[in-house]
């Protein structure tokens, strides 16, 4: 088994050697300053993002997105871009690339319903999979900041307990 899950690693490390720089909206400034105060140990010990990385507030930010089914476009067409974080930094933690790559996947089968959907592990559709899931991250950092600014950490424990509860309802049906 391990020896399986070591190829698994290596193959998404294979996969993100071709992928370009995963970034966000850094025109807006409560977006900027969140991504630079809660990166790993910039943030203080008693914030949700401590010792985190900028993997795990995009992935947040991105699943967020996804759950409220809302995507935003960069302002001012993309010039605001900041292509911070090294798709090689996803490789610490695979499962994160899956979820992109789910994300991407149920978007683009909805949308074109006849396409291969093998096709969107290719490196030529990197680009594709990383706007899908940057646009969902844009929504969903804005629902990061309101939380942090009104409630802090036990917002987040909130936030995860109505997930946690809308969860189980959803599986009882």
């Amino acid at each position: 088994m391990a020896e399986n899950e070591k190829q698994y690693d290596l193959d998404v490390k294979a996969m993100l050697a071709h992928w370009p720089a995963i970034g966000y909206d850094a025109s807006i400034d409560d977006v900027l300053s969140f991504y630079n105060n809660n990166d790993g140990e910039k943030a203080t010990r008693n914030t949700f993002f401590y010792k985190k990385k900028l993997t795990d507030i995009f992935i947040f930010s991105m699943l967020l997105g996804k759950k409220e089914g809302a995507k935003e476009d960069y302002k001012d067409n993309g010039k605001g871009r900041k292509s911070t974080i090294d798709a090689l930094r996803f490789a610490d933690n695979p499962n994160y690339v899956w979820m992109m790559l789910a994300v991407a996947i149920d978007e683009i089968s909805k949308k074109e319903p006849n396409r291969d959907l093998t096709e969107i592990v290719n490196p030529e559709n990197a680009r594709e999979v990383i706007d899908i899931c940057e646009k969902y991250a844009n929504h969903g950092i804005h629902e990061l900041i309101e939380i942090n600014s009104k409630e802090g950490f036990l917002g987040y424990e909130k936030l995860f307990e109505t997930l946690l509860e809308k969860s189980e309802q959803e599986t009882e049906v």
